[in-house]
């Protein structure tokens, strides 16, 4: 055991940057595994770890902001005993290589120049968990059950909800199945060391009813710290074991998608992760888990919301991305195979690949991938005070009355009065550490106030606000965010400490400014929020258009002229009780600093907006995984003799009967990086569709996928379109990329090198948009691509003059010289067919011949190919 273990009960662990400020004990949902310790000589507190209660679950982690939280693991122990010679194998998480597919080998290698003996990944573990649940279902009848390859969650239930181990499948977790797999049937007696993402798996390691099968838990986070520090990278060396979509259980709905491809889309598994939510559901819902009356097949637990993939002991640098799971997307596509005795074979029905998983592992014995469980409830037992002892911890926090015991205002962690005073019953926290028992004014004055200006900070806004609401009062303000412009480069300039000077002036200044009850608070850097009376707000905003300071600068006196812009809002109109002030009054900020007005108003549309965008990031996670996104297709015509030659996939979201249009998800999933994993699924789900039309004789057309900006910056982008086309075995022929225009520097630097590495992959790249942005010209230039895409600007409206004539012949002429082909997209009409065609540009794709379709009407078009020219004057529906 490492000497950091010694002594010390559980993984997780307090450091002495800890100020006790609560956080973690609200994220944390074992009560009593953060708790409070009492005020020092200098008042301060801090928030220990119970390790006998706490789960590992990682949620203190993620909410703290003060690097107060570290865990323990087995690196160091692992690293030692290698070097000394021990025998060790290793288990390797399947998030390992979807986290560092780069490092991977040299990694691997690395240790196997140490000494390391076995490199067996864990996806091989993985499969055989779905053979060890699909049997345990069909041979025990056991519906409505818990995955367990979750620690945490096992925890959980063993120490807090222990009516439900019962619950618990006993079939083995991955690391477990492997591990028991390389002693039965590889015969190796080594240590074994798990390569692992996540912190917990120490707790199943170490637990008793797993018999000490595997020694070490080497964590992702300390095993690559410890690998670049002293440079044991080696030559590349994979790993051993051929493996299915085991590969896919790291990520949330890993476990469902193995279930769904053996037993069919109709077998009916319930996903929940994330810490907080995830406990709260197994409370709420622990009857009819006991008592087997929920629908699902079983409940796929998990602790983290996303899955293994980024989990507790992954690097914070890579789990705040996707890159995990767009590398998981290629792994995935990989692990499919087209041999038919395969339980892989993508050809294959459900029926069919549970018989070859079954032939696969039929020499295995279901007993030895059993395993058992154990109540630990007593070991984290929690005591709940009677009336009598309630009615004295009550008085004691000068809590008298009733509703000062129902203020809940969850600044102790807890959400309720009557939690915090369980809490000081059972010794995990102390009155002292509840805000209304600190009547110090000078306490109270420092939560609610900036410390650098002597302002109210948010929360002051957010208290003075409410008592507004209360008394009726707030309808007869203004609110307005300022930011002061450029102020980056006063920091820049002057340096930090005059900086700050700067900012305290102008608060005072802004302070100065405002008369009677009117109200001001600092946010975060060179934001400030006032609330300002309707009949001053015109002058205000007048003066905050430019402020001039004297600073002494170097033993030199400048003038400073600071300028505001405002994003403002009226509590008597525009705002309805229960919105947020600040959201509303920022939307309109970013508003007047685009529009490159010193100020402007929230608007109602502007609050519908956010909400959108809040529902469509909320729900996008779930609807990818739902298989809400489809391919659709929309035809290019060679209108010389109208034969279909090739076809635009674009992204339709179906949500039961209603499709969502793409302009109310695609902008946001472009401003919070999404679009790239859309992207993606959408050029995966291409690649499928080409692949299912070429194995059922079809002669397929080629496709044209559309990717943002964003996945340019993406490192390795090209090389995972490229994987993903091999993994259908796509003829380059059939896949064309599109990219729309750009218009900076560095996305045209970006485009270069992705055009250079489509080029060198054989396959066809598309400018798309193309006359829609000022660098046109300079794209012809710079630019190899294949195809010229005509934004349907060109032809709207058109009126056959002189001018329209020479633009797009000189266009198509630049483009021919160029060796690229033209294609003009909007098309609606048979008079811009006709103009086209005097211009020598045959290829079309609009409504006129066809509108988008879902993959199987866009199969019956290409069964067809020639299109039967109709009446000149038919109706073309639009807007579809």
């Amino acid at each position: 055991m490492s000497e950091k273990l010694e002594g010390r009960v559980g993984l997780v662990y307090t450091t002495e940057d800890c100020i006790g400020c609560n956080k973690c004990i609200r994220e944390c949902s074992c009560m009593g595994a953060c708790a409070s310790t009492e005020p020092d000589a200098n008042g301060k507190s801090r928030i220990d770890v119970d390790g006998s209660r706490c789960i590992s679950c990682g949620a203190c982690f993620d909410t703290c902001e003060h690097g107060a939280r570290a865990y323990i693991d087995d690196t160091e122990d692992f690293f030692r005993d290698l070097s000394n010679g021990k025998r060790i194998s290793l288990l390797i998480a399947p998030a390992f290589l979807a986290n560092y597919p780069e490092d991977y080998a040299k990694v691997l290698g690395g240790l196997k120049e140490m000494g390391a003996r076995h490199m067996i990944n864990v996806s091989f573990g993985a499969d055989i968990t779905t053979w060890g649940y699909l049997k345990y279902i069909t041979e025990k009848d056991f519906k409505g059950g818990i995955s367990q390859p979750c620690p945490a969650v096992v925890g959980y239930i063993e120490r807090y909800i222990p009516e439900l181990i019962p619950k618990l499948f006993p079939v083995q977790s991955p690391l477990m199945c492997a591990a028991i797999y390389a002693r039965h049937e590889m015969g190796i007696m080594d240590g074994l060391a798990f390569i692992s993402p996540c912190i917990q798996k120490k707790m199943e390691i170490d637990d008793p009813n797993n018999k000490g099968l595997v020694q070490y838990n080497v964590t992702f986070a300390h095993l690559m710290a410890y690998m670049r520090e002293y440079n044991l990278f080696g030559k590349p060396y994979n790993d051993e074991l051929e493996y299915g979509l085991g590969s896919v259980y790291p990520m949330r709905g890993g476990l469902k998608e193995n279930v769904s491809w053996f037993m069919g889309e109709e077998a009916f598994v319930r996903e929940i992760g994330g810490e907080k939510r995830m406990y709260s559901f197994l409370e709420n819902n622990k009857e009819n888990i006991k008592e087997g009356k929920t629908p699902f097949l079983f409940i796929d637990a998990l602790n983290c919301e996303n899955g293994c993939l980024c989990g507790t002991g992954t690097e914070e640098g890579l789990y705040k991305t996707d890159k995990a799971l767009y590398n998981l997307c290629s792994i995935r596509a990989s692990s499919m195979k087209e041999e038919r005795n395969s339980a892989w074979a993508k050809s294959l029905t459900p029926e069919e690949r549970l018989r070859n998983l079954n032939e696969q592992f039929s020499h295995l014995k279901i007993e030895d991938y059993i395993r058992e469980y154990t109540d630990r409830s007593n070991e984290c037992r929690m005591e709940m005070p009677d009336d009598k002892e309630l009615e004295g911890i009550f008085l004691d926090m000068n809590k008298e009355d009733e509703k000062s015991r129902h203020i809940n205002c969850s600044c102790c962690g807890y959400a309720t009065c009557r939690d915090m005073a369980v809490a000081i019953f059972n010794g995990f926290n102390h009155r002292d550490n509840c805000i209304h028992y600190l009547k110090d004014l000078v306490a109270e004055k420092a939560h609610l106030t900036d410390m650098a200006t002597g302002l109210p900070n948010s929360a002051g806004f957010d208290a003075h606000v409410e008592v507004l609401e209360n008394s009726g009062l707030l309808k007869n303000f203004d609110a307005c965010h300022l930011n002061i412009r450029n102020f980056g480069l006063i920091n820049e300039h002057y340096g930090k400490e005059e900086a700050d000077e700067v900012i305290l002036r102008y608060a005072t200044r802004l302070k100065s400014m405002l008369t009677g009850d009117e109200f001001i608070a600092r946010l975060l850097a060179d934001n400030f929020i006032c609330l300002v009376r309707k009949e001053h707000i015109w002058e205000f905003l007048n003066a905050i258009k430019g402020l001039y300071f004297n600073m002494d600068h170097g033993g030199k006196e400048e003038n400073i002229f600071i300028q505001a812009v405002a994003g403002c809002l009226d509590l008597d109109g525009t705002y309805r009780d229960g919105e947020s002030i600040k959201a509303l009054c920022a939307n309109a900020l970013r508003t007047a600093k685009t529009g490159n007005s010193h100020y402007q108003y929230a608007t109602l549309d502007m609050w519908e907006k956010i909400l959108k965008k809040k529902h469509v990031l909320e729900t996008f996670p779930r609807a990818l995984s739902n298989g809400e996104f489809k391919a659709y297709y929309q035809p290019k015509v060679d209108t010389v003799n109208n034969t279909l030659v090739g076809a635009e996939a674009l992204v339709r979201w179906i949500k039961g009967n209603k499709v969502i249009p793409p302009s109310e998800f695609i902008p946001v999933l472009e401003e919070d990086g999404g679009i790239c994993e859309l992207d993606l699924y959408i050029f995966t789900a291409v690649c499928r569709d080409i692949r299912g039309w070429m194995d059922n004789g079809m002669d397929p057309v080629r496709i044209s996928a559309n990717f943002s900006r964003r996945d340019l910056s993406e490192p390795g982008f090209a090389k995972r379109l490229k994987d993903i086309m091999e993994s259908y075995d796509i003829p380059k022929e059939y896949i064309e990329i599109e990219i729309t225009e750009t218009a900076t520097e560095e996305d045209n630097g970006l485009l270069s090198r992705f055009l250079k590495d489509m080029h060198n992959a054989g396959i066809a790249m598309a400018l798309d948009d193309f006359g829609t942005g000022y660098s046109s010209l300079n794209l012809l230039r710079d630019f190899s691509a294949d195809v010229l895409k005509l934004d349907k600007s060109f032809i709207d409206g058109h009126t056959n003059t002189r001018r329209d004539n020479i633009v797009l012949d000189h266009i198509a002429q630049m483009a021919n010289e160029l060796d690229m082909s033209v294609i003009t997209e909007g098309v609606e009409q048979w008079e811009q067919v006709e103009f086209l065609k005097k211009l020598n540009v045959n290829l079309v794709q609009g409504y006129l011949f066809d509108k988008p379709m879902p993959e199987e009407d866009f199969e019956k078009r290409l069964k067809e190919k020639v299109y039967q020219k109709g009446d000149p004057e038919k109706k073309i529906e639009k807007n579809a």
